[in-house]
């Protein structure tokens, strides 16, 4: 069983293994479960809710006991409270994500006769590398899972893609975007797009456009701003267009005075100020209020013109707001965006609240969509076999969640982002 735990046997080996476990499993649904739900169903004035419950889980029960039903065994690595479902905005990081994941498990195993999707949960709270490791092992060697879900945070995700790769286990974190996550490994994805990948793909929108052929880009040194910009530069290049100007500005920059003299732009007199610059697009890809009007201000000085594209960072309606005057039309690309008045995203909400009897935290959406994703590219498709995976999940095509859309494109980051538009003091998705 070792050997196929770690991706290097075939299908005997995970057969043996099956024989092994499945006995066990059979008496306890006999035994056990069955016997229980049953007693809870003959139970006097019983609510109807959790009637429905009760018979949904005695069919699944009997449909995998006679074996009519596949099971996914997926492991999952989050920081989490014990209050996982309170429902209140006190909630942490992790346990947002996880009441997604979960909810999404219970909807799909709630409504399919044949696919049972299994979360075997694991709280990554304080871990360090050592015990990171040997819980990501013990899902894999233990609880025989195909794939791991998490962990949320960089430096925890880098250390558990690796454990993966060495055992040939799929890892995908739905948050993280450190680019060392996945760099070099084929084992590992990234739903959260990395900051250079940010770059490309608002690089990849503003191209599709035949009039956007020159471009400036404007970052400032020490934030993950030049990340995005080097993504962006390295995006417009290999289309074969150009960038006039790329300044990687000093920290707490105060003027662009360095960056716009090495374009010789002439200046003719203090009434008519510097000759117009026209570009079809700039880029500044800044992440706090103070630096992004600073530019602005400057670009207008200087006498700039040309698309203003910003990053998620300016999804914000107090920055949108401060420099309407300067931002009226602005374009820039964020991880969520959620439409919640999709009839669909409507839906979940509803039932969402009916069954917790609460709303759903922000980051519900993160863990919901992750897990609804590898539903619909991996269960959907019947794909159990865990060595096959992630080559699946690199040639799935483009899938819509909620909050973003979810394409890795032969890779293992996500490509895709929600194109954003501030126009007229509304902001809306053009892409």
């Amino acid at each position: 069983a070792g050997d196929v735990l770690s991706g290097n046997a075939g299908t005997n080996g995970t057969r043996q293994e099956e024989a092994v476990r499945a006995p066990r499993q059979d008496s306890i649904l006999k035994q056990q479960l069955i016997p229980a739900i049953n007693r809870l169903l003959g139970t006097p004035s019983l609510d109807p809710i959790c009637k429905t419950w009760l018979e949904s889980g005695l069919e699944q029960a009997t449909a995998f006991l006679s074996r009519r039903m596949n099971a996914y065994r997926i492991g999952v690595l989050v920081p989490i409270d014990l209050n996982v479902f309170d429902g209140t905005d006190a909630q942490k990081i992790g346990t947002q994500i996880l009441s997604g994941i979960v909810y999404r498990a219970y909807e799909s195993n709630r409504k399919s006769a044949t696919d049972h999707v299994s979360l075997f949960v694991r709280n990554s709270q304080g871990m360090d590398g050592t015990h990171l490791v040997k819980t990501a092992n013990a899902l894999i060697d233990q609880e025989s899972v195909q794939l791991i879900l998490g962990p949320i945070f960089s430096d925890q995700a880098i250390i558990v893609s690796r454990a993966c790769a060495a055992k040939g286990v799929t890892m995908i974190t739905p948050t993280a975007t450190d680019e060392h996550i996945t760099l070099g490994i084929n084992t590992s994805f990234q739903i959260n797009p990395t900051h250079n990948m940010r770059g490309r793909a608002i690089a990849k929108y503003l191209m599709q456009f035949p009039t956007m052929k020159t471009f400036g880009i404007f970052a400032e040194q020490k934030t993950y701003g030049v990340e995005m910009a080097e993504g962006f530069r390295q995006e417009v290049l290999s289309k074969g267009c150009s960038v006039k100007i790329y300044s990687l500005l000093q920290p707490k920059f105060s003027r662009l005075k360095e960056a716009v003299d090495t374009l010789n732009i002439r200046y003719k007199g203090k009434l008519k100020g510097y000759q117009e610059r026209r570009l079809d697009a700039i880029y500044l890809p800044l992440t706090n209020l103070e630096s992004i009007g600073i530019a602005l201000s400057q670009l207008k000085f200087y006498n700039f013109s040309g698309q203003i594209v910003g990053s998620g960072d300016w999804n914000d309606p107090n920055i949108l707001r401060r420099f309407e005057d300067l931002l009226n039309g602005v374009i820039y690309a964020t991880d969520s965006y959620i439409a919640y008045d999709n009839p669909q995203t409507a839906s979940i909400l509803t039932s969402y609240q009916a069954y917790w009897q609460s709303r759903q935290a922000a980051l519900f959406w993160n863990g919901y969509d992750a897990l609804d994703y590898l539903i619909h590219a991996l269960v959907s498709d019947k794909l159990s076999d865990r060595t096959k995976i992630a080559e699946a999940l690199m040639a799935a095509p483009a899938y819509k969640t909620a909050h973003t859309e979810i394409y890795f494109g032969g890779g293992n980051i996500n490509q895709r982002m929600n194109i954003m538009q501030y126009q007229n003091g509304t902001i809306s998705k053009i892409q």
